[in-house]
């Protein structure tokens, strides 16, 4: 048990702790460095280094003048805010960066920039937590196999009440099919943290709603990370995108393709989906398309994706986005 105090300060915020005092620059903690276990805050610098710990079952707390707290998730939503509050202090909590590729674009409708493509719209969101299954070649990734043996998800669930992103583990069996203890409403990034010799996954990795049956992420063979334009926001955040960049080429055959470029956004909360922006891309001008001065908000609980079409077979398009999460 503890007595701990948070206050917002000229440059940033201090921290005591029994009356030893901690104080730390602006900047120097961001959102992902907050994780919780049941009652049990964890707060880190970004390289992972714990610094302190905050229990709301038996630790008394002031944390910017709030001395009760419902849940760990309320702790965390009031930490941001006085790091964010403090004079001169960053309101930037985390970033996002995303990248994905689609290698095989054909004619006919609008296909999501990932490695596993196929439309995408509302019935590919997951509403209600499910767990998920992963499918991989138990001969070249899994236990006993010299690929991929240990995944890191990061994905998005409702931690007592909010909907939050967190990181979980998840250790491959030998059977080919696995199902997560965990559950979640979508996956940011899954990344391959541990390897059984080799320095890649030998084959794709496919992960799925374990319910519903849609497919939720994948890393393909060789990548060891998932390649998606998808991202998940948490609740209680605002999401500015500054960065978005595509490239798109003819991977055989003939013909000059001509791409439909779109940036929507679904909706948690109205259920609808949004058409943000809408780009060109015409290999016979060039192959990329980098927008100067580009900007686009979102709020929390929205889910981010790019999808494509093109007018000609056999079109492949790479591309990235990303930008700064701040407090809501």
């Amino acid at each position: 048990m503890a007595t701990i105090t948070v206050t917002a300060e000229t440059n940033g915020f201090s921290v005591n702790i029994d009356n030893e005092m901690y104080s730390y620059n602006k900047g120097q903690l961001v959102a992902s460095s907050k994780n919780m276990t049941g009652d049990l805050v964890h707060l880190a610098l970004p390289t992972g280094k714990y610094l302190h710990h905050f229990n709301i079952a038996s630790d008394t707390l002031d944390i910017g003048g709030v001395t009760s707290f419902a849940n760990a998730a309320a702790l965390i939503a009031q930490l941001d805010k006085v790091i964010a509050a403090a004079p001169g202090a960053s309101n930037v909590i985390g970033k996002v960066d995303k990248f994905g590729f689609n290698k095989n674009v054909q004619p006919g409708s609008y296909v999501l920039i990932s490695s596993y493509g196929g439309t995408f719209d509302e019935t590919n969101i997951m509403t209600t937590e499910q767990t998920y299954t992963i499918a991989y070649n138990n001969t070249t990734d899994g236990a006993t196999a010299t690929g991929a043996r240990i995944l890191q998800f990061t994905h998005i669930k409702d931690v007592d009440g909010v909907i939050t992103e967190v990181d979980e583990i998840h250790i491959l069996g030998s059977s080919g099919s696995d199902v997560t203890t965990f559950s979640g409403l979508g996956i940011n990034r899954v990344i391959v943290v541990d390897f059984g010799g080799d320095a890649k996954n030998g084959d794709d990795i496919t992960i799925t709603a374990t319910t519903d049956g849609t497919t939720q992420a994948q890393i393909e063979v060789g990548t060891s990370v998932t390649e998606q334009l998808l991202y998940h926001t948490p609740e209680n955040v605002n999401f500015n995108m500054t960065r978005f960049y595509l490239t798109f080429r003819k991977t055989s055959g003939g013909g000059v393709p001509k791409l439909d470029i779109r940036l929507n956004s679904y909706s948690r909360i109205t259920g609808g989906i949004y058409n943000v922006r809408e780009l060109s891309g015409d290999t016979q001008r060039g192959n990329e398309l980098d927008p100067s001065n580009f900007n686009a908000d979102f709020g929390g609980r929205e889910v981010i994706f790019v999808d494509v079409q093109t007018d000609t077979a056999n079109t492949a398009i790479n591309g990235s986005f990303g930008g700064e999460l701040t407090v809501a």
